[in-house]
């Protein structure tokens, strides 16, 4: 198995952006799946996460801490999401015949949007933290082990 890295970059803040390549082929013979998939969660994650492979295959990840990138992708994300959720709040709460079951859906609704506003909250205060971290000299501290 051979890994490639394709480009690394360190920023004036101390973030970094990594381009890696992992190409395996069957000479390699059987290799665990979890050296492909770089975030491995707990959660079964189907055929292609559990137990050996043997063949080709090639795997591309990309990581940043850049928060310009990081920020942007949560926002954006962050943004569809609420739009689907207040999308199909409002499209449950106007077409209910029932006066009950509507107001049902108006307090979930609210919910909704309360958990919304608590993400966000949430998020932006990490942010903040993190700024301050990066502004008392911790440039180059959090880059990954290789």
């Amino acid at each position: 198995m051979k890994r490639e890295i394709l480009r690394e970059e360190e920023h004036e803040d101390g973030s970094f952006t990594r381009v890696e390549k992992f190409t395996q082929t069957p000479e390699d013979g059987f290799v665990d799946n979890k050296v492909h998939s770089q975030f491995h969660l707990e959660q079964d994650g189907g055929m292609f996460d559990k137990g050996k492979f043997k063949g080709h295959r090639v795997t591309i990840s990309y990581q940043t801490t850049n928060p310009k990138v990081v920020r942007t992708v949560f926002f954006v994300v962050y943004g569809l999401i609420a739009l689907l959720v207040v999308g199909i709040f409002l499209a449950l709460i106007f077409t209910q015949e029932d006066p009950g079951a509507a107001n049902e859906y108006k307090r979930n609704f609210l919910w909704a949007i309360v958990a919304l506003v608590l993400v966000l909250v949430i998020a932006i205060t990490e942010f903040r933290d993190q700024d301050k971290l990066r502004g008392e000299g911790t440039k180059g501290k959090r880059r990954p082990k290789n």
